[in-house]
C-alpha cells in the first residue's frame, strides 16, 4: 500500500468485525501511517456524525506529511 494514504478500519470489541484487523492493517501498512481510535464511534458514524469524524487528526498528518 503506497503511503500517505488514509485508511479506515471500522471494528467494534463487540462487533462482527475484530480490532485486531484494524491493528494487522496498520502493521501492514507502510509509513507514514498512524492508528487512530474513534471511541464510541461505530462505522456509519464516521461518514455523518460530523461530531465524531476526527478532522483535526486528519488534517495534522496530511500537513505533516503531504509536501
Amino acid at each position: 500500500m503506497k503511503s500517505p494514504r488514509v485508511l479506515f478500519c471500522s471494528s467494534l470489541e463487540t462487533g462482527p468485525i475484530p480490532v485486531f484487523f484494524s491493528e494487522d492493517a496498520c502493521a501492514a501498512a507502510a509509513e507514514p501511517k498512524e492508528m487512530y481510535v474513534v471511541d464510541d464511534a461505530e462505522h456509519i458514524d464516521l461518514y455523518d456524525r460530523m461530531d465524531r469524524i476526527p478532522f483535526d487528526k486528519l488534517t495534522d498528518f496530511f500537513h505533516s506529511h503531504l509536501k
